[in-house]
């Protein structure tokens, strides 16, 4: 008698190293040999374990510990140096410093809405959040991008009426001073985030295509904030120097504005579509449906392999449903 099986196959934060696909299920399963040596075929592909065991909960909740502790500590670094900058942009009158500060300003509201998006993504699911609530990490990183974009756009508005009206001054001393403190602190909060590897998870060393996942999205946005307040630092610095020894070159001040918010765009641009992406339950882009299916088809006693889906909860969290006719 033919008969179908549903598998669902979810994946959890591993080593780099290592592919592995947790928390297997059968569903509308009844007892016979062959069903039996399909259940232990597709065991061979990875050792199954569950996603809300208690072990699994204990490593996520590290996970989320740890990531905590790194936004945490880059909220006060960020919240002391922008308060720096704020009051050395306003006495030198640079709109550059000032960006830079906006920017750090975007940073800390980032990092909060981080901290709390990963608090609420790992609450266990429950009867009306099946899945859990670990896509609230992506609508926390997707809300962190369009507020930088905004901030970004009124900042390059800002540059274009310097740049025509051309009435202002700037105080080089004190920039550079301030563009020195900024290179030094973002060199020290770098080593904050690089001081810590991303944790992750594993219980097998299967064959499954369901790949590694990357690391938190919110983590992510954080951490190419902090490579573009460095890079901004370097340019207030140069610009500084520039007007410094050159002071009719003070347009030096606004352009590096218009360049720092590009950078900006374009650091952002790939987090926004791995968001997109994640949102709109596409394949995850390290998942070859071909080959996943090929693998299935493989087991012994599988005749057809129809209705397979693969999509993310979120970064790191895949799911996987299949049909397999036996």
């Amino acid at each position: 008698m033919t008969s179908y099986i549903e598998v669902s196959i979810h994946s959890e934060p591993e080593d780099d190293d290592h592919h592995d696909l947790s928390d297997l299920e059968l569903q509308q399963c009844n007892s016979s040999g062959s069903r039996q040596h399909l259940l232990q075929s597709i065991t061979n592909l990875s050792k199954p374990d569950c996603l809300f065991t208690s072990a699994a909960q204990s490593s996520n909740e590290s996970y989320g510990k740890a990531e905590k502790r790194k936004l945490m500590w880059a909220t006060l670094f960020t919240v002391a140096f922008m308060t720096a900058e704020f009051v050395g942009g306003y006495l030198s009158g640079s709109l550059a410093i000032m960006t830079d500060a906006a920017h750090l300003l975007s940073d800390c509201i980032s990092f909060v809405i981080a901290i709390i998006s990963i608090w609420i993504s790992n609450r266990p699911a429950d009867t009306r959040m099946s899945f859990g609530y670990r896509r609230v990490e992506v609508l926390g990183a997707l809300l962190s991008i369009f507020g930088i974009w905004a901030l970004t756009a009124v900042l390059v508005v800002m540059s274009a009426n310097r740049l025509i009206e051309g009435d202002y001054e700037i105080d080089a001393d004190t920039m550079i001073i301030v563009a020195i403190l900024g290179v030094v602190m973002n060199i020290a909060h770098g080593h904050s985030h690089g001081g810590h590897g991303h944790h992750s998870h594993s219980h097998s060393h299967g064959h499954s295509h369901i790949s590694r996942p990357r690391s938190n999205l919110n983590v992510r946005a954080a951490i190419i904030h902090v490579i573009g307040d460095f890079i901004q630092s370097i340019g207030v610095l140069v610009a500084a120097i520039v007007i410094k020894f050159a002071p009719h070159l003070k347009a030096f001040d606004p352009i590096c504005t218009f360049v720092f918010s590009l950078i900006v765009l374009i650091t952002t641009v790939r987090i926004f579509r791995d968001s997109m992406r994640i949102l709109v339950d596409a394949v995850p882009v390290d998942v070859s449906l071909e080959r996943l299916s090929a693998e299935l088809a493989y087991i012994e006693g599988v005749k057809t392999v129809h209705d397979l889906r693969v999509w993310s909860v979120s970064t790191g969290w895949n799911v996987m449903t299949v049909h397999l006719m036996i």
